[in-house]
């Protein structure tokens, strides 16, 4: 999950879609922003909790690191104590075995990111996984900032899962009409 912007709402979308799945799958949801972790807050853990960090540093085990929200049937997976470079604790064998890992282990897998024009962290991220999905803020994010965040997505070979426009204050019913062709 990642967006062109920072404050776009991407945390906020990750841990929606994360909790509306673990209603019916086993979801893990990471929080692999590592400049502003919020997922641990949301999730009433200390700011200290064991998290991705400690793992990939060889200081916790995976175990450890994983937190479970009982009220939603939801784990978590928290940024952690921020020792270390992210871009190359995201780029190493590490994190991608990890990625591999809970893929088995969880049905799905939710992985907060920075936004993608900002740092080069989404990227090496979504190289690891299946693809990405770009939030998008409505009235907010430029078109050109937007297709600058495609085109490093497509520059690395990162497929794009979809988008989701969030923060959409629209009252009429024009705001869901469209007009156009599939093509």
């Amino acid at each position: 999950m990642t967006s062109a912007l920072p404050s776009e709402g991407k945390s906020t979308v990750a841990l929606s879609l994360a909790t509306s799945m673990a209603s019916l799958e086993k979801v893990l949801l990471i929080d692999a922003d590592f400049r502003r972790p919020s997922l641990a807050r949301r999730f009433d853990l200390e700011e200290e909790s064991l998290g991705l960090t400690d793992y990939l540093n060889g200081t916790a085990d995976l175990v450890s690191c994983i937190h479970k929200n009982e009220s939603l049937g939801l784990y978590l997976l928290p940024a952690g104590n921020h020792k270390g470079n992210p871009q190359e604790l995201l780029s190493s064998k590490s994190f991608r075995d990890l990625v591999n890992a809970v893929g088995e282990k969880f049905d799905r897998v939710i992985i907060d990111t920075p936004s993608i024009n900002s740092v080069i962290d989404p990227v090496l991220i979504g190289a690891a996984t299946d693809g990405t999905l770009m939030v998008v803020k409505a009235n907010s994010t430029q078109i050109n900032q937007f297709k600058f965040a495609v085109g490093r997505l497509k520059e690395h070979n990162i497929e794009m899962l979809g988008a989701v426009l969030n923060q959409d204050e629209s009252k009429t019913q024009d705001a869901y009409q469209f007009s156009g062709t599939y093509a």
